[in-house]
């Protein structure tokens, strides 16, 4: 099960009058913890901002410690915490099927309060015989049986692992970025990769972790201040030395190798890796690494040249 069926299926499920989810494997699904302010509290946060960013903070540095996969005490109480939701539901077989048979973070984490005490409601029903096709009034699984449905939700996920596939990016003497990248893409610091001058990147290879809006502003800041240095100093174009991105990424690679959950098995190549095994979505440090990582002077990591 992935996230849009853990976001989607709670949501429908009291107004349709039967649910058959099918699950393929089992995936953690813990807590979201994401319960509305009462209104005692937003009058609190009114008459002292203080607490607003005081209360920001406490949040960021549990997902700065969260999202890197490496602290096994964090992540044993992130499990005991989704055992104790799949222990909520109360038919036997059922909590069975919904409990996972590998580390939490080995695939995509989910979050949701909602999921698992959806399945005590008594339309919904949990199928994890695999799907044989899809026939003219519903769904047949392997076992040979066949459910009869009115509306089909695909929650089938999408390549994670693919990057700008929509676009036709072509660098120095032709080459395309879908040819630089056919063994998994690899950029420095996710936004430039050499051969390919002025293309910057936002959420490019290796660059998930944590708070996506806050990578993506270091990434922004990062860009913009390229783009400052190129009015400066009157640059036609810059780009990346091909040895300052073999070392970044080699370094990169022996790094998200130390993080044991991600070389767990359970499937996540088609998720977290390119068809060549290299892993090419996780960032394998902390958010606050990222920041200093993308904040620091380079200005020697990159060829450039001046306009005439």
């Amino acid at each position: 099960v992935a996230a849009s069926a853990v976001q989607f299926a709670p949501q429908i499920a009291p107004i349709v009058n039967e649910l058959q989810l099918y699950q393929r494997t089992a995936n953690w699904v813990v807590p979201k913890e994401n319960t509305p302010y009462t209104k005692d509290q937003l009058e609190y946060f009114r008459q002292h901002p203080e607490a607003v960013e005081q209360s920001r903070e406490e949040i960021y540095k549990v997902w700065n410690t969260l999202a890197t996969f490496g602290d096994k005490e964090v992540l044993a109480d992130i499990e005991a915490a989704g055992l104790e939701r799949i222990n909520s539901v109360n038919d036997p077989e059922v909590r069975r099927k919904l409990t996972p048979n590998h580390p939490f973070g080995c695939k995509r984490p989910l979050f949701s309060d909602l999921y698992y005490p959806m399945f005590n409601r008594g339309n919904v029903n949990l199928i994890t015989d695999d799907i044989k096709r899809i026939s003219e009034s519903g769904i047949v699984t392997t076992d040979g049986v066949e459910r009869e449905v009115d509306t089909i939700i695909y929650s089938t996920g999408f390549y994670t692992t693919s990057y700008l596939t929509a676009l036709d990016v072509t660098g120095r003497d032709g080459l395309h970025i879908k040819d630089a990248w056919k063994d998994g893409a690899q950029a420095y610091l996710g936004m430039n990769t050499t051969g390919f001058p002025n293309l910057f990147m936002l959420y490019g290879p290796n660059t998930n972790q944590g708070c996506i809006l806050y990578m993506l502003e270091q990434q922004v800041a990062y860009v913009m201040r390229q783009i400052k240095r190129m009015n400066t100093e009157n640059l036609a174009w810059m780009d990346i030395r091909s040895d300052v991105m073999a070392s970044f990424n080699e370094k990169l690679q022996n790094d998200i190798a130390k993080v044991d959950v991600w070389q767990a098995e359970c499937g996540n190549e088609f998720y977290y890796r390119a068809p060549s095994g290299r892993l090419v979505t996780q960032w394998p440090h902390s958010m606050d690494e990222f920041m200093l990582q993308t904040s620091r002077d380079n200005t020697t990591d990159f060829d450039v040249e001046v306009i005439a």
